[in-house]
């Protein structure tokens, strides 16, 4: 490996990727956290065996933007020879396994003789006495723990596990509303000064959370005027959404895709593009009547976040190249899906639930590969195609507004809450696509279970 070939501005950028990551998993999901690095120093640690030392690798894993600070530093020249020492010297074998049906009956049989030739070998006798030791050896096995074992160890007050106050409000048809949470009200009071200097024709879901270090912002666009074509193109859209090329616009200059990567790795800790929550590959999440869209950044860099979605919306080109790359991608994946029994059973009750022409029915793992192996011709004419319907789908899409939900310290925000948001597709008017609320509150009872005169089975009758 020569030292020119290193992206030294590339590895640092990860690097502080990979800081920031560590940073927002102790504050969002510490317990993994922890008790994954605990675990894994307690198993392979030198210093926590007999006679070690003084815990020095457990601080020392816990302590990753320290580890990896002194990466930064490295020259290409040293990039180069790790590079180098591990990839080139060192040689390896790689073993591709691949499914075969004559392999699968070979093993079978060979099993059947090893255990016909054990019977024989063992006898009526030694098949009774392997029988009584292995019985032996269970009920050895279950033995309960014993009581003063279990005793030794404090259970611990669940009651002193301090829970993280989380206050509520939303912004709805331009009014503030404090739903929940001890400081509401005067968020209320904050998040009202902040829509008095300007806010976009959306609605808001606000989660405060005292101290919190990063912010992470969701918007959620609502599906409900795509047509059942536009629906089997989302995939697509979804498994390109953060390596396609933008387009200048008032939001921002022209980037090419390798820059569009950058740009996401330099500035985001998390990133999510799915119809529906926790939407995949091949799969529509919950609420998947929307186009969800989430972005976690450290709350110094809460104005890129909501600039970063609105042109991740409004401003990718949909490059017939790239979305030849995700075409391939997509393909090459299909066969796993198909191997997967339990995912197979999901969809087959998925069909059962849900209709073709609605977003479940469109993420169908047989109906996207039919869709992009009628991507795939060469000349590129049926993708230039598919390119078009998706500027044309996106349209429509943004169309209706979007409902956006931010979480993390609001009140740091101060009146700077929606002014990241006063541009570009949040801009389009609607609410949504959601209608006003009535006039008067519908009851939470369906009238048929609650009415004097609701029809009721007679006296006695339980059917």
């Amino acid at each position: 490996a020569k030292a020119e070939g290193i992206d030294l501005l590339r590895l640092r950028s990860v690097i502080r990727q990979k800081q920031r990551q560590h940073l927002s998993a102790v504050e969002s999901n510490p317990h993994d956290l922890f008790s994954g690095e605990i675990i894994g120093a307690f198993l392979y640690a030198e210093d926590f065996a007999a006679g070690g030392g003084d815990g020095r690798s457990v601080r020392a894993r816990l302590d990753a933007p320290g580890t990896l600070e002194s990466l930064l530093a490295w020259p290409a020249e040293r990039w180069a020879q790790l590079c180098h020492s591990f990839l080139c010297e060192n040689p390896g074998v790689t073993v591709v396994g691949r499914p075969s049906k004559a392999s699968g009956e070979k093993v079978q049989a060979e099993d059947a003789a090893r255990i016909e030739l054990q019977k024989k070998t063992l006898g009526t006798d030694g098949l009774k006495k392997a029988g009584k030791e292995l019985a032996a050896a269970e009920e050895e096995n279950d033995v309960e723990t014993p009581e003063e074992v279990s005793a030794a160890f404090k259970i611990p007050d669940v009651g002193q596990v301090q829970l993280i106050d989380v206050s509520t409000v939303t912004v709805k048809n331009g009014v503030a509303e404090a739903v929940f949470g001890k400081d509401a009200g005067r968020l209320k009071e904050t998040v009202a000064q902040a829509a008095a200097k300007g806010l976009p024709p959306m609605n808001f879901h606000l989660d405060h959370v005292v101290g919190a270090q990063f912010i992470t912002c969701n918007i959620m666009v609502p599906l409900t005027s795509l047509t059942t074509r536009q629906l089997e193109l989302l995939p697509l859209w979804c498994d390109t959404a953060f390596e396609l090329p933008m387009v200048a616009s008032p939001l921002g200059e022209a980037l090419s895709h390798e820059a569009v990567v950058q740009l996401l790795t330099d500035s985001v800790v998390h990133r999510s593009f799915s119809v529906g929550l926790g939407g995949g590959r091949f799969r529509a999440g919950q609420a998947a009547n929307m186009l969800h869209m989430s972005m976690k950044v450290e709350r110094s860099q809460y104005e890129t976040a909501p600039r970063l979605i609105a042109r991740l919306l409004a401003d990718v080109e949909f490059s017939v190249e790239r979305l030849r790359v995700a075409v391939k991608r997509m393909l090459n994946d299909v066969p796993n899906r198909k191997r997967n029994g339990k995912g197979l059973m999901r969809l087959a009750m998925s069909a059962f639930d849900y209709s073709d022409s609605s977003a479940h029915g469109a993420f169908n793992v047989f109906r996207v590969e039919k869709l992009l192996k009628g991507l795939e011709d060469p000349e590129g004419v049926a993708l230039g195609a598919a390119a078009f319907e998706l500027s044309e789908l996106r349209k429509v899409l943004l169309a209706p507004g979007a409902l956006a939900y931010i979480s993390g310290d609001i009140a740091a925000l101060e009146t700077a809450i929606f002014t990241p948001w006063c541009h570009g597709p949040f801009m389009t008017g609607g609410n949504g696509g959601y209608a006003s609320a009535p006039a008067t509150p519908l009851p939470a009872l369906r009238r048929e279970l609650y009415a004097a005169d609701a029809l009721r089975p007679p006296e006695g009758c339980t059917c």
